[in-house]
C-alpha cells in the first residue's frame, strides 16, 4: 500500500528519452561500441533482423520496409541502433526534464 501519494516519483511523467540517455551512459561507461534503443512492445524475436554495428550511420531496424507494425515513412522509433559516437553527435537527446 502506498501511504504517501505526493512522493516525487509518483508525480513525474514517464520520459522514454531520459531512459535512453541512461542506457547510453551505461553503454559508454562499459566501453560498448553501440546502443540499440528498443520499444518495449517490439521484443527481439525475429532472428533475421540485423542488430550489428551500424557502420553506415544510425540504422532503423523497424523501418517500414523491415517491420510491418511501423509503416510510417517519416517515423523513427521502435528499434534504432546507433554507435556511441553517433549518439554523442546528437548531444544526447534534449529531453532531461
Amino acid at each position: 500500500m502506498i501511504s504517501n501519494l505526493s512522493h516525487p516519483c509518483l508525480l513525474c511523467r514517464f520520459n522514454r528519452a531520459s531512459l535512453l540517455n541512461v542506457g547510453f551512459m551505461e553503454a559508454r561507461n562499459n566501453n560498448c561500441d553501440y546502443i540499440a534503443m528498443h520499444d518495449v512492445d517490439l521484443l527481439p524475436l525475429n532472428k533475421d533482423l540485423y542488430y550489428g554495428f551500424p557502420e553506415k550511420g544510425p540504422f532503423h531496424v523497424s523501418a517500414p520496409f523491415l517491420h510491418p507494425k511501423y509503416h510510417y515513412k517519416t517515423f523513427v522509433g521502435g528499434i534504432l541502433i546507433m554507435s556511441i559516437a553517433q549518439f554523442e553527435k546528437v548531444s544526447f537527446w534534449q529531453c532531461i526534464s
